[in-house]
């Protein structure tokens, strides 16, 4: 192929092979930087939604939050417009139909509602809620009904509810005979089980709530006061309750607390919600969960969330939830002053213990700054990642749990922990056993077997960390690593088994640790082959010469000098 020129007699091939070659070294430079990632594979794309779709979901949005504010306009106005000392009375002059439950020595009962026309009976064991019921300040409502179902009606057009306001509820049934309380649409004649145009709901606010084998099912919408199984505050004062021998099946929410005091949970299960099992949210309290289930939900298992302090997890198990299975979350409600005057303090007091979690799209056991965290006994299965400490978890402690397979690291703790305790732990099939990024940890009579990677690993500013009397094995590039500690970040390390590990690395392992280790390494690269891959590339273009000059003479078409004679260059005067 012959060389192109320009009017200059200028060649455009090399600049042509210089561009190039830069266009290929970028690609190889972008493709280095990224390798690690595409190798490890990414998660699969979540759908895109039309336009149209977004719109549509956005509208119902919306409307789900109009609900909420007018069921909140509604109970608000009806409580201020109560007479004095008036007998249990229907309100429809303040939004849906509503028995208002005045204040009474006597409490009121499943009887009382069907004497009064807010219920009507079915047959023996059934009864309908026609009407919602608001129990007032002073007044209490006592369902004792083992066997018999109350259909809560909830249609496109209206929905009941059972709100107790300054007033309490109690649901009661026998072990074999629950109390059933469930949305009801007499049109289908079945549950409801459409959220978008509101659904009936239980809460009491400021008072107190007792549930005993009662069996709960397709209640709530939206928000966490109106989700199905409710107990707030308000302000009057915390909401307390105790929650024994229940199940919440289909709610939007399981059970939703927040501004509690004590509340308890025993032996209920709480399953298939649209969003958390258990949520214990902004100032929930000294919660204790026992011997309880949290499955199948489409949120997290039992989340202890900001503002909440002080919760004990014992023989609770969270299994098969679309996030993690336990969240604690101790972080600040604020990080920074504001308007709301929300504390900057973070939040702490949390235990989980003789607990399990099983099959979770995210962690087993999460713990988001959450100070004096104590995760012991738990037996954690098969998660994303097993126990992870994120933040500012200081003085917390990993002890005596048992994690098995995990894809990412068996216990994790990561980003600013100082004094965390990791120990006493038997891990296997994880990726890593024990990892610490960026936080001071003891990790110490650790048992790790059958790790893909590291047994334990160190990275970043992790000074002041401590590997001692663990025993590592598996196989993978290092039992114990310590090369991406930051430098000057030193780590102390005595009495460490890993006689029966198997270095081994792949050609990703080799990869992934080349190009992480060194970020910069294919920029060198790039920098250095710039000038040479033009030069090479141009050699071996068909038809260019090996030189750009192959006789060293410029003049190749004139003989040298040296071959003209005397005689020579008198003929050529001549």
């Amino acid at each position: 192929m012959s060389i192109t020129t320009t009017k200059t007699g200028k060649r455009r091939g090399p600049w042509l092979a210089i561009g190039l070659s830069l266009l290929a070294c970028a690609g190889v430079l972008y493709a280095a930087l990224h390798l690690p990632g595409w190798l490890a594979g990414s998660p699969p794309a979540k759908p895109v939604l039309s336009a149209a779709a977004q719109q549509a979901e956005l509208e119902q949005a919306r409307k789900q939050a109009a609900l909420v504010t007018a069921e909140d306009h509604r109970l608000v106005t009806q409580l201020r417009n109560i007479p004095w000392n008036a007998w249990a009375y229907l309100d429809r002059t303040h939004g849906a139909p509503t028995m208002i439950l005045t204040a009474r020595t006597d409490p009121y009962t499943l009887d009382s509602l069907l004497r009064l026309g807010a219920a009507q009976r079915i047959d023996p064991t059934t009864v309908v809620l026609i009407d919602s019921v608001l129990v007032g300040p002073g007044a209490k409502l006592i369902l004792n009904a083992p066997g018999t179902t109350l259909r809560m009606t909830s249609t496109p057009t209206g929905f009941t509810s059972l709100v107790g306001w300054k007033g309490s509820i109690a649901l009661t049934g026998a072990p074999d005979h629950p109390l059933t309380l469930t949305s009801w649409d007499p049109a289908t004649g079945k549950p409801d089980q459409q959220v978008t145009d509101g659904r009936a709901y239980i809460r009491v606010a400021g008072s107190d709530l007792q549930s005993h084998f009662a069996a709960l099912s397709d209640l709530g919408f939206w928000s966490g006061r109106t989700g199905g199984l409710a107990v707030t505050g308000n302000e009057s004062g915390p909401g307390t309750g105790s929650i024994t021998g229940t199940t919440v099946h289909a709610g939007y929410y399981g059970l939703f607390s927040s501004s509690t005091t004590g509340l308890t949970i025993a032996d209920s299960t709480f399953d298939t919600a649209a969003a958390d099992g258990i949520l214990l949210h902004q100032g929930s309290i000294g919660a204790t969960i026992r011997t309880t289930f949290a499955r199948h939900n489409a949120g997290s298992g039992i989340v202890a969330d900001r503002g909440t302090t002080t919760v004990t997890l014992r023989n609770v198990t969270a299994e098969l939830n679309e996030e993690d299975g336990i969240r604690l979350d101790g972080r600040p409600l604020a990080d920074r002053p504001g308007a709301a005057g929300d504390s900057l303090d973070g939040h702490h007091g949390f235990r989980v213990q003789d607990s399990a979690a099983r099959f979770n799209t995210g962690s087993g056991v999460l713990v988001w700054d959450a100070d004096e965290t104590v995760v012991t006994g738990t037996n954690v299965v098969n998660n994303a990642e097993g126990i992870v400490v994120r933040g500012p978890a200081d003085r917390t402690k990993i002890s005596a749990n048992t994690v098995t397979t995990s894809d990412g690291a068996a216990i994790a703790v990561r980003d600013g922990a100082v004094d965390v305790a990791v120990d006493h732990n038997i891990v296997s099939g994880a990726d890593t056993g024990v990892q610490v990024r960026a936080a001071r940890v003891d990790v110490h009579d650790n048992t790790v077997t059958g790790a893909r990677a590291h047994g334990v690993s160190f990275q970043g500013a992790a000074q002041g960390s401590a590997a001692h009397n663990n025993s590592l094995a598996g196989s993978g590039p290092s039992g114990l690593d310590l090369l991406r500690l930051d430098v000057g970040a030193p780590v102390s390390v005595s009495n460490n088994s890993d006689n029966q590990w198997q270095v081994t690395m792949s050609v990703n392992d080799r990869l992934h640790r080349l190009f992480g280790d060194h970020p910069l390494l294919a920029l060198w690269a790039l920098l250095l082959l710039v000038p040479l891959v033009p030069r090479l590339f141009g050699r071996r273009r068909r038809g260019w010469p090996a030189h750009p000059h192959p006789n060293p003479r410029p003049y190749p078409e004139h003989p040298p000098t040296s071959s003209y004679s005397a005689s020579s260059y008198s003929a050529a005067a001549r």
